[in-house]
């Protein structure tokens, strides 16, 4: 009797899926990177890191500088997914292609992304560190920029540091024998 119910049902719902993702083809894999719909670049690096495509290389590069300054929720999203394939490719990038993508949700994959090579991504750590947010992310790269023994950084914690200082004057009063006025 149930299967009555649920066949009925699970045939009425099937059209609604969406097809099984095919396997594009290089060239219109690196075609789909390259278009200005966030969803569809988001589709396609998605794709580049699932399938470990390091020849895309360039065209997910590309991607990711097209939609700097693209904070909206779908221009983020595109952005997390073109990160996320940079870093399952095990992709190396310069902290200053990094920088405009340190934003919201992005700030972990940037992060990890600028990681992979540290000593040349001195800037972005430095950058990050100067944001000043307290949080996680700055005491990481407080701690990459010390690791590195960075020039300028020893001074830089040093002047945050505020050392109080107090000074107190005690006076007991008279002693015997000394003139008081």
């Amino acid at each position: 009797m149930r299967a009555a119910f649920v066949i009925p049902l699970l045939v009425c719902l099937a059209p609604a899926q969406d097809e099984a993702p095919r396997r594009w083809r290089p060239d219109e894999l690196a075609a789909h990177l390259a278009t200005r719909d966030p969803q569809e670049v988001a589709w396609a690096a998605w794709r580049a890191g699932e399938d470990g495509r390091r020849d895309l290389l360039r065209p997910l590069r590309a991607a990711l500088a097209r939609f700097a300054g693209h904070d909206d929720d779908e221009g983020q999203l595109a952005r997390l997914f073109v990160l996320d394939a940079l870093l399952r490719i095990d992709a190396r990038l310069p902290g200053e292609e990094l920088l405009p993508h340190a934003v919201g949700m992005l700030r972990v994959p940037a992060l990890l992304l600028a990681a992979k090579s540290p000593l040349v991504n001195t800037v972005y750590f430095r950058a990050r560190f100067d944001a000043d947010g307290g949080d996680v992310e700055w005491q990481a790269c407080g701690n990459l920029l010390a690791a590195q023994n960075a020039p300028g950084f020893a001074a830089t914690c040093l002047q945050r540091c505020v050392l109080p200082l107090s000074v107190e004057v005690f006076d007991n009063g008279p002693r015997a024998g000394i003139a008081a006025g």
